[in-house]
């Protein structure tokens, strides 16, 4: 459950995937040097940052095997499944050095090890990109004396690699994202607080078992003749955690930081020196260098972004069928607000991104509305829905159809725009249960700033359901990333801001027409310089 002793392995073992033709050495072994912060624990406030050694080691042996994957010994290796024996570890934590454990016992050092079964879910026919399942089952031991078992381990993860992702030739990018589950023995260790040792702010609290929070992973690495570089960022959160009142946890979400490392390795074929950094190390806008971050961010951003989408998939795909729809509802909209946050925060963590969503908070007791927006980027969804856990949005029909959105999309009930009429019943439906519908009167992102001609749809539906509309503002950094003319991979001009405000609402109109004019000239007037924008608005404001 502690994490250092990982961190430092995915330091030395970043992506390298090596052509099928290329014959691999048998193995590599190096040695680099790396300065390394990291909570003293998932959950503890306080870091601690020390210089070590970054062994690097590669063994490509017919049973055992040891790369960024860990050791493992190969039990069952098939075309699609694995069957192997993977160990992980973690170092020691002195107690009084950190202060809310201060006085308790200090916490040994760990050793894991147990089965672990990767599927490969699907991979390219070069085999230079593939998705895997991977499910390690660990039982844990402290490393004393007398060693003591302390509970159990089981931490499924999706796992992405792509060799030459766009815009990075010669790169290999890697995602890892997954839930953790432990036994009470497990938790207790970490978070429990025996009755000797409790105090007025430190109560005595057993841990049950449960779900132990969430880590991501985003990496990029390159190797060349003679050098490899990587970095990488990695977000831990505890939310909704077993032990999440444990008074031993002070921070809900942590993200451990590497500083450069050098060093270098040797094998039967070539000697190598690794380089690690990390993308937090901000150098000035105008450099080359930020230049290069921001790529690396584009990278990560869109991939995190991917990943979680992939995360969902199969258990949306799963569900749908079998769930009640009132069961179903609820549920895909939380998971789908949840991913939301959690992208959102790992952007400002990691990509220079600062978003101002506080407003929308109060909308959340607010009943059946439907919400209108200008739309300057992809983002808006995103920023939106994240904070409102009964949100359903209209979407274009060839989404729904989308590998990494349609399953969601459609456990969470939303509605394709496919058929005017059939859209205005079933948003009216989804109205009388008190949803709150997110709809973009352009009906595309805005081309033509502030906005661009509002349909009716808005007001039709609002009229048929005699509800309010509530306008929402949003204002962002010009130009806007990932706005109708911004290429997907288009490098970002980071750091990006983004604010959403709640702007006026609107009585269930009785003219779907007049009100799309009267939306248009409210937006052109809140956005813009004050005057209407178009012939339209200028007429409604005439």
């Amino acid at each position: 459950m502690n994490t250092p002793l990982r961190i430092a392995v995915m330091l030395a073992w970043l992506p390298v995937v090596v052509g099928a033709a290329e014959d691999k050495p048998l193995w590599e072994v190096g040695v680099g040097v790396a300065a390394l912060s990291f909570p003293a624990y998932r959950g503890s406030d306080q870091q601690h940052s020390f210089l070590m050694p970054v062994p690097y080691f590669v063994y490509h042996g017919d049973f055992l095997k040891a790369d960024r994957h860990g050791i493992r010994g190969s039990l069952v290796d098939s075309d699609r499944v694995d069957l192997t024996l993977s160990l992980a570890a973690s170092p020691p934590t002195d107690s009084d050095k950190v202060d809310i454990r201060d006085g308790m016992a200090d916490l040994k050092p760990t050793a894991e090890f147990g089965p672990e079964i990767n599927v490969t879910l699907w991979r390219s026919a070069d085999r230079t990109r593939f998705l895997k399942l991977r499910a390690p089952l660990r039982a844990a031991f402290t490393l004393e004396a007398s060693p003591r078992a302390i509970g159990w381990i089981f931490s499924p993860n999706l796992n992405v690699d792509i060799a030459d992702p766009p815009a990075l030739p010669g790169w290999n990018l890697g995602f890892v994202a997954g839930p953790i589950w432990a036994t009470s023995k497990q938790h207790d260790y970490f978070y429990g607080v025996a009755p000797r040792y409790a105090t007025s702010l430190r109560p005595a609290y057993q841990a049950s078992g449960g779900y132990s929070g969430s880590q991501f992973l985003v990496s990029l690495s390159k190797r060349y003749a003679k050098t490899w570089v990587g970095a990488f960022a990695r977000y831990d959160t505890l939310s909704g955690a077993s032990f999440i009142d444990s008074p031993l946890v002070a921070r809900k979400h942590s993200r451990p930081r590497a500083s450069p490392s050098h060093g270098f390795s040797t094998n039967r074929r070539c000697a190598c020196a690794s380089m690690i950094d990390s993308p937090r190390r901000q150098p000035r806008p105008s450099s080359s260098l930020w230049r290069a971050y921001e790529r690396v961010a584009m990278m990560f951003g869109l991939g995190m972004l991917a990943l979680l989408c992939l995360a969902w998939l199969p258990f949306a795909m799963l569900l749908h069928p079998l769930l009640p729809e009132r069961w179903a509802r609820p549920l895909g909209r939380r998971v789908i607000m949840g991913a939301f946050r959690i992208y959102l925060h790992f952007l400002e963590l990691f990509c220079a991104c600062r978003f101002e969503l506080a407003e929308l908070d109060r909308l959340r007791g607010d009943g059946a509305l439907v919400l209108v927006a200008n739309h300057p980027s992809l983002l808006d969804v995103v920023m939106i829905v994240s904070r409102l856990p009964n949100a359903v949005c209209v979407m274009k029909a060839t989404l729904m159809d989308k590998l990494l959105l349609g399953a969601a999309a459609r456990l969470a009930r939303y509605i394709p725009n496919n058929a005017s009429i059939r859209l205005v019943l079933n948003a009216r439906d989804e109205l009388r249960k008190d949803s709150q519908l997110l709809i973009f009167p352009e009906g595309t992102r805005t081309t033509a700033f502030p906005i661009g001609p509002c349909t009716p749809g808005a007001g039709l539906i609002a009229h048929s359901a005699k509800v309010p509309v509530q306008t929402l503002l949003i204002d962002f950094d010009a130009p806007p990333y990932l706005g109708k003319a911004w290429p997907l991979f288009r490098r970002p001009s980071l750091p990006l801001h983004f604010r959403v405000r709640l702007g006026r609402r609107f009585e269930a109109p009785s003219d779907a027409k007049v009100f799309a004019r009267q939306l248009e000239a409210y937006f052109c007037a809140e956005l813009g310089s004050g005057e209407p924008c178009t012939a339209m608005a200028r007429e409604a404001m005439s």
